[in-house]
């Protein structure tokens, strides 16, 4: 049976090394929600708000996304 190339990568993100899976507990998408209502002149997800969330509290500073909206956060080096 051939895998789908997705589910491949998942994989090997998932059970690579120096990956870690954050959970959203409820205090951090209570966080989410208020930098949700705190930008809502940016056209940011509510998953972009999640993702700035936990990088502030987890104190990341370096990103790897295709997404503008990590550059806008201004909180962490966004590569590529």
């Amino acid at each position: 049976m051939k895998k789908n190339k997705g589910i491949e990568w998942l994989l090997d993100v998932l059970h690579g090394a120096g990956i870690g899976l954050i959970r959203i507990e409820p205090q951090l998408f209570e966080e989410a929600c208020q930098i949700y209502g705190r930008f809502a002149d940016k056209e940011w997800s509510f998953t972009d708000c999640t993702s700035y969330a936990a990088m502030q509290r987890l104190g990341i500073t370096k990103a790897f996304s295709f997404d503008s909206h990590f550059r806008q956060f201004g909180v962490a080096q966004v590569f590529p």
